[in-house]
C-alpha cells in the first residue's frame, strides 16, 4: 500500500492473482467507498470452504439486511449497557495483574490477548460460563485457515482429506457449538440477566428495540461467531502498541502515569474512570492513527460500473481503503511519524485541521462502522490505567510489536518487564 500510494498517488489499479484491484489513499475517495457509494460496493468475503458461516451476518450483509442487523447491533451496544460493559472488563482485570509478575520479563502481548479474549467471550456468551480464551483463538484460527484456503486450488478436496488441521477445525466449531447453542436456549429464559450479547440477539425485537428477528438459532449462532472473530485483534494490537509507546516515549508515559495517579491515586479502578483520563484517550487516539487496527479496510466488490476520484471502476473490482496510508499522510498530518498524544487535546480536532474530515478512519465510516469500537476503548483505557497504576514497562531494548502477515493485528511475542511502581 505504501509503494502504490508513494508511485502513484491517491486512487491505483493493481492486480493480484485472478483479481482486478483498485487503492484509494485519500480521505475524499474513502468517503465515497465507504459512505457516499456504499450501496454498490459490497464487502468482499473469500469463498467459504469448512462452512463455518452458513446465513449472511453484519459484516456480509447488504442493503435492507445489513440495515436491519446493524440497528440490532446499535442497541447492543448503547449507551445504557455501557456500565454493564465496563463492569465486565474490569472483573477481567484482577487476573491480568496477577498473572504479570515485576521483575521478570513476560511476553506482555501473550497476556494481553488472553485478557481481551476473556473479555470478549464474557461480552457475546456471559460472565457466568467463564469460557477459556482458547475456545475463540481455536475457532479465529480456523477462519484464518477458511480464509488462506480460499486462494488454493482444489480446496474443497484439501478440506475433506484427514489432516490434522482439518480435525482441528471441526474439533473447534464443535467446541464453539457446545457453547452457542446452550446460550442462545438460555437467553429465552426470563430469569437471565441478558448483559450478554447473544442475549441481545435474541431479545432485542421482544424488547421493542427493533422491528426485526433473525429467523435462527443457526443465524443468531452465526452472528455471535463473525463478531467474535472480527472484534478481537483490534483490541489486542491496541494494548500491545500502547504499551510500547507508553515505554518508548518517557514524555508520554510520565503524562500517563500522572493523570492515573491523579484520577485513580491507590484505590481500585472503577468504571467512571474511563471518563477521567483525557490523556489516555488521547494515546489511544494516537497509537490508532499510526498502528489502525488494519493497515487496508476489509475490500469492498463493485456490484456495477462506478466511478471514484474521477476514475472509471468496473463491475467486479475489488476496492480497497488503504487507512495507514490516510493516516500519515504528510499533507493532512503535522509530523506524521511521530507519536504525538497532545495533537488530540486541542480544541481544533487533528491540531490545526489540517486533516480532512475522513484522514482518520481507524474503523471505518458509517454505515459500516465497527460496532464493538466503544467496548474496545474502554478495555484500552480501563486494562492500560490498571498496569501503570501498578508498574512501568521496560521493553527488551529496540524492540517493538509485530504486524500479522495480512496487516491485521500483531503476532509472536512482545517481552517486556515490569518494573513495580
Amino acid at each position: 500500500m505504501d509503494d502504490l500510494y508513494q508511485q502513484y498517488g491517491d486512487i491505483v489499479y493493481h492486480e493480484l492473482p485472478a483479481m482486478n484491484c483498485c487503492a484509494v489513499f485519500s480521505s475524499e475517495t474513502a468517503e465515497e467507498v465507504l459512505t457516499t457509494q456504499e450501496p454498490v460496493l459490497r464487502p468482499f468475503a473469500a469463498p467459504p470452504t469448512y462452512q463455518l458461516l452458513t446465513n449472511d451476518c453484519l459484516h456480509t450483509a447488504h442493503g435492507q439486511d445489513h440495515r436491519r442487523r446493524r440497528e440490532v447491533m446499535i442497541t447492543g451496544y448503547a449507551e445504557n449497557g455501557a456500565s454493564a460493559q465496563s463492569d465486565l472488563i474490569i472483573g477481567n482485570v484482577p487476573e491480568l495483574l496477577d498473572r504479570v509478575d515485576p521483575n521478570r520479563e513476560i511476553d506482555i502481548l501473550a497476556e494481553l490477548d488472553r485478557f481481551s479474549w476473556r473479555c470478549l467471550l464474557d461480552r457475546v456468551f456471559g460472565r457466568a460460563l467463564k469460557l477459556h480464551p482458547d475456545l475463540g483463538r481455536n475457532v479465529l484460527a480456523s477462519m484464518k485457515q477458511d480464509i488462506l484456503l480460499s486462494i488454493v486450488p482444489f480446496r474443497s478436496l484439501v478440506a475433506k482429506l484427514p489432516l490434522p488441521f482439518n480435525r482441528r477445525v471441526r474439533e473447534s466449531l464443535e467446541a464453539l457449538d457446545r457453547v452457542a447453542y446452550p446460550a442462545i436456549e438460555r437467553a429465552r429464559d426470563p430469569g437471565h440477566d441478558g448483559d450478554d450479547l447473544v442475549s441481545h440477539l435474541v431479545r432485542a425485537a421482544g424488547q421493542g428495540l427493533v422491528d426485526w428477528s433473525y429467523r435462527s438459532d443457526e443465524e443468531i449462532r452465526d452472528e455471535a461467531l463473525a463478531h467474535l472473530c472480527a472484534a478481537i485483534d483490534a483490541p489486542v494490537a491496541a494494548l500491545t502498541w500502547g504499551a510500547h509507546y507508553i515505554a518508548d516515549v518517557p514524555r508520554v508515559r510520565q503524562l500517563v502515569e500522572e493523570e492515573v495517579d491523579a484520577a485513580i491515586g491507590n484505590r481500585t479502578i472503577e468504571p467512571a474512570d474511563f471518563h477521567r483520563l483525557p490523556y489516555l484517550h488521547a494515546v489511544l487516539k494516537e497509537v490508532l492513527r499510526l498502528e489502525p487496527p488494519a493497515y487496508a479496510l476489509l475490500p469492498r466488490r463493485a456490484l456495477e460500473d462506478c466511478v471514484l476520484g474521477g476514475y472509471l471502476v468496473p463491475e467486479g473490482t475489488l476496492v480497497i481503503v488503504g487507512t495507514r496510508v490516510i493516516h500519515r499522510r504528510a499533507d493532512y498530518w503535522d509530523n506524521p511519524d511521530d507519536f504525538l498524544p497532545e495533537r488530540w487535546l486541542t480544541d481544533e480536532a487533528h491540531q490545526g485541521a489540517r486533516c480532512p474530515a475522513h484522514g482518520y478512519i481507524p474503523f471505518s465510516l458509517e454505515p459500516r462502522g465497527c460496532r464493538g469500537a466503544d467496548f474496545a476503548r474502554m478495555m484500552f483505557v480501563l486494562a492500560t490505567a490498571s498496569l501503570v497504576q501498578r508498574y512501568r514497562i521496560r521493553p527488551r531494548p529496540n524492540e517493538s510489536p509485530t504486524r500479522a502477515n495480512l496487516g491485521v493485528g500483531v503476532q509472536g511475542s512482545f517481552r517486556v518487564t515490569l518494573e513495580a511502581r
